[in-house]
């Protein structure tokens, strides 16, 4: 017959085996789950950054027609254009953006936009006063919005933004009294 002390060594012996076989295995797979958890932020903040970066490429082509319009005091089909483009991009690549302020200020750029324009596309002539200055504060909040998109892509901490009422003529050209003036 065999020493009980053995039989009882050997027992634990597989017991401890069994138990380190199987915690190995549960924090094997514990550091896969991070692992991986890890590995899909970071495609998705990297789908995110590109994302901004058609953005940007589509608001830069609007404001460009944004400038002409506002050189030629009139709203020229290339800024509607310009603006369709944008509105779809937006519609698209909003969704892959991982930062909800990013999206809350382009959205309010969405806004302006198609507020300014609208109102401009109402008189269907030339116009100055008070729409060149709607059409400057839409130009400088380009800039604001270029600046937005730039710092996601980099990575970069976002640059101060001052919230308006975008359905208020007075705070939409206070705002734009403010913001610094395209060149």
């Amino acid at each position: 017959m065999s020493d009980p002390s053995n039989v009882t060594t050997a027992i634990i012996a597989a017991g401890s085996a069994v138990v380190g076989g199987v915690a190995s295995g549960i924090f094997t797979l514990i550091a896969l789950g991070v692992q991986h958890r890890h590995e899909l932020e970071v495609d998705l903040q990297r789908h995110s950054r590109d994302a901004a970066k058609r953005l940007l490429q589509s608001n830069v082509a609007f404001d460009k027609a944004i400038a002409e319009t506002s050189a030629q005091r009139m709203l020229t089909p290339e800024a509607i254009e310009r603006f369709n483009q944008f509105a779809e991009t937006l519609a698209i690549e909003s969704v892959e953006l991982r930062d909800p302020e990013v999206r809350n200020r382009l959205e309010i750029h969405m806004r302006l936009s198609n507020q300014m324009l609208g109102v401009i596309q109402m008189k269907r002539q030339s116009f100055d006063g008070i729409g060149l200055q709607l059409l400057e504060t839409l130009r400088s909040h380009g800039i604001v919005m270029n600046r937005t998109l730039t710092a996601h892509v980099r990575q970069e901490e976002l640059p101060p933004y001052q919230r308006f009422n975008v359905g208020s003529v007075k705070e939409i050209l206070d705002w734009g009294a403010q913001a610094e003036k395209p060149r």
